[in-house]
């Protein structure tokens, strides 16, 4: 049964997400970006204080997947309150607000701590069995290179 205000809400979530028009669109027939919105919404509709986000954005282009990265960044920045799980194996997506990470390989943590310590090049040497040198952008992002 739906609660009076819920749809209004829904909307909002939505139109927050730039999503508006998937309002009465089967989830069936979105694409890969739609659905995540979709579900970000309905997550959110309850307020939690925590959001996991594992692998969210593995089957993105890459125009949705930075759409989705400023997305989670706004998040954050609106909800200081919302803890955020983020789980990848894209280094790049790692965003400079999470400010703390594990690396894991095999079930076994390599490295935990601050952000900067865990992205370095020694442990995902370690956690990929590759040559990766990081390249940092100007917003504070990393680039692994395969050398």
């Amino acid at each position: 049964k739906e609660e009076p205000g819920e749809r209004e809400k829904a909307f909002e979530m939505l139109k927050m997400l730039k999503g508006e028009h998937l309002m009465e669109r089967p989830m069936q027939v979105m694409s890969s970006g739609e659905q995540i919105k979709l579900l970000i919404a309905r997550a959110l509709m309850s307020r939690p204080e925590l959001m996991i986000l594992d692998e969210t954005g593995v089957y993105l282009d890459i125009s949705s997947r930075e759409f989705f990265l400023s997305m989670v960044e706004k998040l954050a920045a609106d909800r200081p309150e919302l803890t955020i799980i983020f789980i990848t194996q894209r280094i790049e997506d790692i965003l400079p607000m999470f400010d703390c990470g594990m690396i894991i390989r095999k079930g076994e943590v390599i490295a935990r701590g601050k952000r900067d310590e865990v992205l370095s090049e020694d442990n995902l040497r370690k956690a990929f069995d590759l040559n990766i040198k990081l390249i940092r952008n100007r917003a504070g992002r990393f680039w692994p290179v395969i050398e």
